[in-house]
């Protein structure tokens, strides 16, 4: 771009809806990679052409393709303007990361399975390619009906190819490469990497049930001011959301022992998984005291509504019956029967007596009996 346009463009202030594609990616993208360390056209590369796409020309560009320092991709990011959709990026991401598939002869099924949300922490080997799929935590929007989840993270490892797969944007990984970045010293190997992606998803872990204790406290203090559905389906999807946690927590710790009798293991990697196994127990004994601690308070907010429930109705009753007596006076002493005060002008004050005075004592035995 001429540097006219390019000092125009940085002068001007643009909505979301008018910042194009170009500018997104300069403006954040690349701006992102090198902050955290990653060299372009060393580390990373963008307009990575690709062919297999599926268009006139068989051939399509990745907006970047990270690399590690072997030379073998490590992940595929693609930018769109900020007023598009992202599932679109996501799909066109897809499509980017199954060519490179193709190139490397991955098994096809290990980014599918990736792509299952739903799908389970396991490991399984196919054409000398490992597929490990790691549980890691996921926020989605707060409002949404679970904002807190979890997905899946897919390792693929042949010999000297390690590649990580995950079609979610989460501050785990992004936070994990910066890290790493910083940190200066790379992996001694695969396993090394792959034990640290592990002790990655379990402080992340951490600090979401953080977020989680924060939101529980907020909704509590709301509800201590006044009992609304809004605080009472937060809490509800809370729980939805330690749900997941628990059990995926628990899925990764299985898969983490399964790990070890199965890779070549050090004395460095020991000392690795035994800090790996003290934060995942950690998040797993807090997931569970979280989860205790918002069923206790679901169940007290939920006998306090009954009991609110059951004030009113006696409250209700006792009126009903104190409005019955002079009802029933009144019916009396308008039947057509001769009571002896048809005549008397005193009929409708005595009427009126008798019932403000049945109607006070039991009012008075209500209150003694405090039943209103």
């Amino acid at each position: 771009m001429p540097p006219s346009k390019m000092s125009g463009t940085q002068d001007c202030e643009l909505s979301e809806e008018e910042i194009s594609e170009f500018e997104t990616r300069k403006r954040y993208i690349d701006e992102k990679l090198r902050d955290a360390g990653w060299v372009e056209n060393h580390d990373w590369i963008d307009e990575y052409e690709l062919e297999g796409m599926p268009n006139a020309s068989n051939v399509g560009y990745a907006d970047y393709v990270l690399f590690k320092d072997d030379g073998y991709p490590l992940a595929v990011v693609e930018a769109k303007r900020t007023s598009k959709d992202p599932s679109a990026g996501r799909h066109q991401a897809k499509l980017y990361a199954d060519l490179l598939e193709k190139k490397f002869n991955i098994p096809d099924y290990f980014f599918s399975d990736v792509s299952d949300t739903d799908e389970r922490a396991r490991y399984e080997y196919d054409d000398g390619w490992m597929l490990i799929i790691l549980r890691i935590p996921y926020v989605k929007e707060i409002k949404s009906r679970t904002p807190y989840t979890t997905v899946p993270l897919g390792i693929i490892h042949k010999r000297d190819v390690t590649i990580t797969v995950c079609y979610y944007e989460t501050n785990m990984m992004i936070d994990f490469v910066s890290f790493q970045q910083k940190r200066g010293e790379g992996f001694t190997d695969h396993v090394d990497m792959i034990f640290r992606l592990f002790l990655s998803s379990a402080v992340w872990y951490l600090k979401r049930l953080k977020q989680i204790s924060n939101l529980i406290e907020k909704a509590k203090r709301n509800l201590d001011r006044e009992v609304n559905n809004e605080s009472l389906i937060g809490l509800s999807r809370l729980q939805d959301s330690l749900t997941y946690f628990i059990t995926s927590i628990r899925g990764n710790e299985t898969l983490l022992s399964k790990l070890k009798f199965k890779l070549q293991i050090d004395e460095l990697d020991a000392d690795l998984i035994e800090d790996v196994n003290i934060e995942m127990t950690q998040a797993r004994e807090t997931t569970n005291i979280y989860s205790n601690i918002l069923e206790s308070t679901m169940d007290t907010y939920s006998s306090i509504i009954n009991n609110n429930m059951n004030t009113v109705m006696r409250t209700l009753t006792s009126v009903s019956i104190l409005m019955m007596f002079p009802t029933l006076i009144a019916s009396l002493f308008g039947m057509n029967l001769i009571n002896g005060m048809e005549t008397s002008p005193y009929g409708f004050i005595v009427a009126l007596v008798i019932s403000v005075a049945i109607s006070g004592l039991f009012w008075w035995i209500f209150r003694y009996k405090r039943l209103i």
